[in-house]
């Protein structure tokens, strides 16, 4: 029983990826882009380092102007790092990536994420029992009020 005898052989009708742009069609898609830019400002950050340091007379990494330099070469490297937080977007990270999360189950298969069960609310309360509608609005209106400045906020905080 061989899994070409149970699976289909051929699809029906015709795939066009003709839309996808030229980095999405190879192997890593668009985030080897991010890699080849990290790694160029990781270079030029070292390069600026090794300067630094060879153009001092003596080599002294204690150096007040190395120590400048580093610092400065952290700076550089983490506001590079900026294009990487689209990556932690929730909508956006699925669209750059083309993933979906996934986890194991017991017997190792990979299946969708479960996540842990939610909490329940101690004495079987839901959350409107928790604040009442009417106390939820008064508390809104205070705040649009110290917002809108006709209250101040130690006013508002008294009245409660």
């Amino acid at each position: 029983r061989c899994s070409k005898e149970k699976g289909k052989k051929k699809l029906k009708g015709d795939i066009d990826a003709g839309h996808a742009a030229q980095s999405a069609k190879r192997a890593g898609g668009y985030i080897r882009n991010f890699l080849v830019y990290d790694m160029a400002v990781f270079l030029g950050c070292v390069g600026v380092m090794a300067y630094v340091i060879t153009s001092r007379p003596e080599i002294e990494y204690d150096h007040w102007v190395v120590q400048q330099t580093f610092f400065a070469c952290q700076i550089v490297y983490g506001f590079s790092s900026i294009p990487f937080f689209l990556f932690t977007l929730p909508l956006l990270q699925s669209i750059l990536t083309h993933t979906v999360p996934t986890a194991y189950d017991y017997k190792g298969r990979a299946c969708a994420v479960v996540g842990p069960p939610r909490p329940r609310p101690e004495g079987g309360q839901s959350m409107m029992d928790l604040l009442p509608m009417e106390e939820a609005q008064e508390l809104f209106g205070q705040m649009q009020a110290v917002a809108m400045g006709r209250l101040r906020g130690k006013e508002a905080a008294a009245s409660m």
